[in-house]
């Protein structure tokens, strides 16, 4: 190979190892993102990215209408319903008021 073809190919090298190192940072962001999310780590751990970002918006679109819920009763076995596509959440705590019912 001459000068300028060997230039080209540590470029494309380059760029190549550039994306994956982007890929690898993002899907560890997404991970950390998963884990967070009010949901059993099995559950958490085969999300793909589109419905981690789902999930995520539905539980914070949650949070801004029940922002008394701590994490606290997540794990004391508060039920909350996610519609299959993430879009909606509903809340089906026991000592909730049929007026607070909402579905986001």
């Amino acid at each position: 190979l001459d000068g300028a073809g060997l230039s080209r190919r540590n470029r494309s090298e380059k760029s190549k190892n550039a994306a994956k190192t982007r890929r690898e940072k993002e899907n560890g962001e997404f991970y950390e993102l998963a884990k967070l999310l009010p949901l059993p780590s099995a559950i958490t751990s085969q999300l793909d990215k589109a419905s981690i970002i789902r999930l995520t918006t539905s539980y914070l679109k949650m949070r801004a209408v029940f922002p008394e819920v701590s994490k606290t009763d997540y794990e004391i076995g508060h039920l909350w319903l996610f519609q299959a596509d993430g879009s909606q959440l509903i809340n089906m705590r026991p000592k909730i008021q049929r007026a607070q019912y909402k579905i986001i």
